[in-house]
């Protein structure tokens, strides 16, 4: 894949490199595309830069198309990137993809553009040191925790029962389990020690384990952009989070969420501590955490890039903004709009499709009546094996969204649609 390999998407006469808006992959909810529909909105030229173009062939829409131009390179190579990069004069370096900020942020800072610090990059992809700098903030409840080889799954943490194992780097839930007893602790041990080293999209993991002390309460993220003009993390709202146990899959969202404004401003000082004492900034963020039954907030992990998941669709749908053109914004410069306590309006709930059987996915027949308030709905066009409980987060086989005047109308509403449809099974072995 080097040397590089360019094409122009456009039509028309040569896309010129000055003043283009260069970004480095994207998330499977389109945020990359979101961010290079908006750039060209503003006039700006686009250049999508991936190493994994049979990523995006099942997308809508296709941000190698999308783009003015595309390039293949190892985009998991920065040296490679920086050769590539040489001779171009960006106006913006992104990413929307976890799994490519340091080489985004790397080449940003080499042109002298608005760029993530490494040192919060490593603070918050790493999930130890997210743990060792958020614990001792000050801020919310300290989690106990541990790092081990995959290979140690004889003795339980010191902290006991139930737990939460997780791969040190990963995304997205994947390899996530809440164990309940040592039988439960050694399968996702065992779990996480047969993942491939090498991702697909060429990324090395660490091979290391973060145990965790379960924390008991309802979850939540704060959808959070750093804001350069006034020095601080502004908040674009909260996501209430609905979660199957014990693999940690997000079956549904709802944004915006508010737990009343006393409360709203005491979450949001405890999320800036955090996020402060990781040294992290020029980002958007999304931060998931748990209130607990005594009304503490205590972190489960800081994610540096917009939310997946479809909530940046909700957003749109709710108070008509866009976290991907908000980062867009950031990095060039751009003023962000102003950011009232929380924008009073509409709600959005997403509703993820869950597989109730093990075997392949063939047909996904929706309710011949839509309720009043449903406004999107998408389900496989591909057989997909699948296994009850879904264990793996990428593992979607449609979803539907909803508006209403409240949360719980939005939320019933999504739900009422998602167990009325109809999935179709060829029965095979069990997705692992």
């Amino acid at each position: 894949m080097y040397p590089f390999q360019s094409s122009k998407t456009s039509g028309g006469a040569a896309v010129s490199y000055e003043g283009e808006v260069f970004i480095i992959e994207s998330n499977s909810s389109g945020s990359g595309l979101s961010a290079i529909l908006q750039a060209k909105r503003l006039g700006y030229s686009t250049h999508f830069l991936t190493c994994q173009p049979e990523k995006y062939q099942s997308f809508d829409v296709n941000p190698m198309e999308a783009a003015d131009q595309c390039t293949l390179i190892d985009t998991n190579d920065v040296i490679k990137l920086l050769h590539f990069m040489a001779d171009k004069q960006p106006l913006a370096v992104l990413t929307f993809d976890d799994f490519h900020v340091f080489q985004a942020a790397i080449v940003a800072a080499q042109h002298g553009l608005v760029h993530t610090g490494l040192d919060g990059l490593v603070n918050v992809r790493f999930k130890e040191k997210t743990r060792m700098f958020t614990n001792v903030s000050g801020a919310g409840q300290p989690v106990l925790f541990e790092v081990r080889e995959p290979d140690e799954i004889d003795q339980l943490p010191s902290f006991g029962l139930p737990c939460v194992v997780k791969p040190l780097d990963e995304s997205g839930s994947t390899g996530v389990r809440v164990c309940y007893s040592k039988q439960d602790f050694q399968a996702a041990m065992q779990a996480i020690s047969v993942m491939e080293t090498v991702k697909k999209s060429g990324y090395k993991r660490a091979g290391k384990v973060l145990i965790e002390e379960y924390v008991e309460g309802d979850e939540y993220s704060a959808e959070m952009i750093w804001d350069a003009k006034a020095g601080l993390w502004q908040l674009i709202g909260y996501t209430k989070k609905y979660i199957t146990l014990p693999y940690c899959i997000e079956v549904a969202h709802s944004f915006p969420y508010s737990f009343g404004n006393d409360m709203d401003d005491s979450v949001l000082a405890v999320i800036r501590s955090w996020l402060g004492s990781l040294k992290f900034l020029n980002s958007a963020a999304h931060v998931e955490f748990k209130i607990t039954a005594n009304g503490v907030p205590a972190l489960m992990e800081v994610n540096p890039r917009p939310a997946g998941g479809m909530i940046n669709e909700l957003v749109r749908y709710a108070q008509g903004r866009d976290n991907s053109a908000a980062l867009l914004d950031l990095h060039l410069g751009r003023a962000l709009p102003d950011f009232p306590k929380l924008l009073k309006g509409k709600c959005a709930t997403v509703h993820f499709l869950v597989p109730k059987e093990h075997g392949t996915v063939t047909e996904v027949i929706p309710p011949k009546e839509v309720s009043p308030g449903i406004v999107a709905s998408k389900f496989t066009r591909k057989e997909q094996r699948v296994s009850a409980g879904n264990k793996k987060s990428d593992l979607d086989i449609g979803y539907v969204i909803a508006v209403a005047d409240t949360q719980q109308e939005s939320f019933e509403l999504t739900k009422s649609y998602a167990e009325a449809c109809r999935c179709m099974y060829e029965q095979t072995e069990e997705v692992e």
